[in-house]
């Protein structure tokens, strides 16, 4: 009984793990296609190379330790941030109307280039965000 107890544990982990793994990857995917508008270059280098570490650690087949948890929370933290100073930055550029912005055609949106990648940086830092916040429900239960 014990047995099968644990091999379904194991299971689970295995499969659990996969799941972190899928949540980072998807994270340095739209890390790597950000314009950085706004964002330092180095604070999304920084971002990048700390998902491609959690990356490594997960896909070694390393166990979730709190040091992986606290490295996820800090993450969350930094990414947090940038999607602070990300938002006010694309609110300026709008006039402080976003809403406004995304309501026009997106032919429109195009014409005002600045304005359209802080949009697509801030909604990027907000799936990493989401993402991140999945990968901590993961750990957690």
């Amino acid at each position: 009984m014990n047995k099968h107890r644990r091999r379904r544990q194991g299971i689970a982990i295995h499969q659990q793990n996969e799941r972190i793994q899928e949540l980072l990857d998807a994270c340095i995917q739209i890390a790597e296609h950000m314009n950085e508008s706004g964002l330092t270059q180095n604070q999304v280098d920084q971002m990048k190379q700390e998902l491609r570490n959690q990356i490594d650690h997960i896909s070694s087949g390393s166990a979730i330790t709190s040091d992986f948890s606290s490295a996820i929370a800090q993450l969350d933290q930094s990414v947090e941030e940038l999607r602070q100073k990300e938002a006010s930055a694309y609110r300026s550029e709008t006039g402080g109307n976003p809403e406004h912005f995304e309501s026009q055609f997106f032919e429109d949106q195009l014409e005002q280039s600045q304005a359209y990648h802080q949009k697509i940086d801030y909604k990027s830092l907000d799936k990493i965000k989401s993402n991140l916040e999945q990968i901590r429900n993961l750990i957690n239960g």
